[in-house]
């Protein structure tokens, strides 16, 4: 188990199409970033807990893509939990993921990026905005999924800018608690 905690900037960098794997480590009390992945690849396993953070637990930009994969994520106590945005792609597969008490958003994904989800159990609590996926970005919520967007102050679920959520199969969406529970602002 590795601890990364009180640097200055980012907790763990990934960039320059790089690839790595991250796995049973705990990222915390960092002035920026837990993780950040700009312009490379990822695979987290294990667990893996991203927390009081300045800025994002996890970052996924600039064209950068991660899989999730029989992992459990934690991404709490920071300004946004997880943020993948920039063209870039989350894959999560089998995995469980808390993403609770975030100063912004809870989960982000904008600016033509995707997120798969397959398998994952989530629960998206207590933040300013649960889920907001905007400006010509998608999140697919398939086989076995379980997405709970519960007590988070503005709005539990957001697509904007022509963003869009596809469902399949068995899963499963709960949004309560929220100002505005589900909200659709210039998208169809």
């Amino acid at each position: 188990n590795t601890i990364v905690q009180d640097c200055s900037a980012k907790g763990i960098l990934i960039s320059g199409s790089s690839i790595a794997r991250i796995s049973n480590c705990s990222v915390q009390r960092n002035s920026d970033r837990g993780i950040g992945v700009f312009n490379s690849n990822i695979y987290v396993d294990g667990s893996v807990a991203c927390n009081n953070n300045s800025r994002y637990g996890i970052e996924i930009a600039d064209r950068s893509n991660a899989v999730f994969y029989g992992a459990t994520v934690t991404a709490n106590d920071n300004e946004r939990g997880l943020q993948v945005w920039g063209s870039s792609n989350i894959v999560i597969i089998t995995s469980t993921l808390t993403v609770n008490n975030n100063i912004d958003k809870g989960i982000h994904i904008a600016n033509s990026s995707s997120g798969t989800i397959i398998g994952l159990n989530a629960t998206i609590e207590n933040n300013n905005s649960g889920v907001e996926i905007g400006t010509s970005s998608s999140l697919s919520v398939q086989s076995a999924s379980s997405l709970t967007c519960r007590n988070n102050l503005s709005r539990g679920l957001m697509l904007s800018g022509s963003s869009s959520v596809y469902m399949a199969g068995d899963a499963n969406i709960t949004i309560n608690g929220s100002d505005r529970g589900f909200q659709l602002h210039g998208t169809s």
